[in-house]
This record gives C-alpha cells, structure tokens and sequence, in this order.
C-alpha cells in the first residue's frame, strides 16, 4: 500500500513557486514564488510531493536531494533574471501573468531550470527569458530556444560548443566544407563519448541547432562517415550558452 505521500491523481497540483521555495526556504526568499505559480502535477507531482512507503530509504535521500538542489537552480534563474532585468520580482510576476506567451515561456524557463543542475544551462535560460522581458518581438524565438535549452545536457553542450568554436581534428577527409563535423571527427575530439555521438547529434538536429542533409563521406575502408554542421539557429542557442560560460568564470 503505499504511504501517506504517494501521488493521488485526483490531487490538487502544487505551485512550483511553494515547492522551489519549500526546498530552499533561506535562499528563495519567495523570489521564485513571486516570480512564476507553475502548476505541477502527474510524475512530477509525486516527485515533488514525496515517494512512495515501499522506495528504499536511499532512494528517498536521493531524491531529497535532488529537490534540494533543483529548488537552488530555479532560485538562481530567477534570481539572475532579476538582475539582468533590474526589474523586483514582484514586477516580473506582473509581467508573467500579463501574456498568455509570457506565462508560456516563465513557467517552460522554470521547468527546465527545475531540471537542471548544471550552473552554465542556467545562466543560458535566465538570459533568454530576461531578452524576452526587455521585448515582447523576442518571445516566439524565445520559447523556442528555451525548449532546445531545456533537452540539452552537459554532453549535448560540449559538442555543440566544439562545433562551434573549433576546428574538426583531421581525419581522412580533406574535402569537408568549412565549418562541417565528420563522424569520425567528432569520435577522435570525443573518444569518451564513444557511440554517444550519435543521438547527441540527432538531439541537436532534431531542434534545428544541426543540420545532417549533406552527403556523407566515405572512408578509405568504405564505410560511411556522416557529417554534420551547426545551423545560425545552433549559433543562436550557443550564444546564450557561451555567455553563461563567462558568467561562470
């Protein structure tokens, strides 16, 4: 049977700014809360609300944990939003709440935030609702590019930082256009990676960051070799990524 905390599908949800603010009660201050009330129900609810009796008490600490920390991550996207805007939280809630596009992309920022743990990712999701504050143009590219943030994971943003700031080691091709990854490339600057490439790849093709329509080379051994090159939309997501990184140095 399962405990007193179990999710109850029937359950009302939790607003995220009580649960970020419950995690971190002496960091968020209720700066979270006041920023974005994104209800959270299904799965996440019964993360957030707590586990099941029968999860092992490890498990549970686990996941403590990670609510923990994931309540600092969303506090420090609304924090840096903040600041980057110049605006109190009380304002930005306001503007949240006074567009439905504007609540879209609040609540889509401080789910992926509350996912993430990963300080550069961040910084990157903070810059790009805080653009989106300063005008209302930018809210459409804005949401996009907050969903592409939000599927990334420190893997998908080294290779896409490689790709866009270095030259592909050579391989066996020299006739690959400027600018362009070989598979093999990407194995020999990221042999940890291993076979991992390719649905890193097929992640940032799939968001329009990467573009894989070109004909793949051939190896001396006549195997294929894909290729691939970073789309101006890739750049894009990588510009917010790369000044997060400076943030962090």
């Amino acid at each position: 049977m399962a405990g007193p905390d179990a999710w109850d599908p029937g359950a009302e949800p939790r607003l995220a700014g009580q649960v970020f603010d419950a995690a971190t009660p002496a960091a968020a201050g209720g700066l979270v809360g006041a920023l974005v009330g994104l209800a959270v129900g299904g799965p996440a609810g019964a993360l957030l609300g707590g586990a099941a009796g029968s999860v092992i008490p490890e498990v549970i600490k686990a996941m403590d944990a990670f609510q923990e920390r994931a309540g600092e991550s969303a506090n420090l996207v609304a924090s840096h939003v903040a600041e980057l805007t110049g605006l109190s939280p009380v304002d930005l809630h306001l503007w949240a709440v006074g567009d439905e596009r504007r609540l879209s992309l609040t609540a889509a920022t401080m789910q992926a935030a509350f996912s993430s743990l990963d300080k550069t990712k961040l910084r990157a999701l903070a810059r790009v609702l805080a653009e989106a504050v300063e005008d209302d143009a930018r809210l459409d590219l804005a949401t996009l590019i907050t969903a592409s943030l939000a599927d990334l994971e420190p893997s998908h943003i080294r290779v896409l930082r490689a790709m866009c700031t270095e030259t592909p080691p050579k391989t066996w091709e020299e006739s690959v256009a400027r600018g362009a990854w070989l598979y093999s490339a990407l194995r020999v600057r990221f042999p940890n990676l291993g076979e991992g490439i390719l649905p890193i790849m097929a992640t940032l093709v799939r968001h329009g960051m990467a573009d894989g329509s070109g004909l793949a080379g051939t190896t001396p051994a006549g195997m294929p070799d894909d290729v691939w090159s970073i789309t101006d939309y890739g750049r894009s997501v990588f510009s917010f990524l790369g000044q997060a990184s400076v943030d962090d140095e």
